[in-house]
């Protein structure tokens, strides 16, 4: 009977590993996901940032007029 008891036992670790093995993909799945999002969002505001800073330069231009 003892090699019942193993078998029961390696099965239950068999089960729990699969467990887990589903668990990290889905975990990996979701910060992959969440990766992309973060990048996305990273470019927008890089753009947004490089628009504003256009804008300020052009709003602190000042064009010298001479007047002889």
């Amino acid at each position: 009977m003892p090699s019942t008891s193993l078998r029961q036992e390696v099965q239950a670790l068999k089960s729990a590993e699969r467990r887990l093995r589903q668990e990290h993909a889905r975990e990996v799945r979701e910060l992959r996901t969440s990766i992309n999002v973060l990048a996305q969002q990273v470019q927008l505001l890089t753009l947004e940032n490089q628009r504003l800073s256009e804008a300020a330069d052009q709003r602190n231009r000042v064009t010298r007029i001479d007047r002889r």
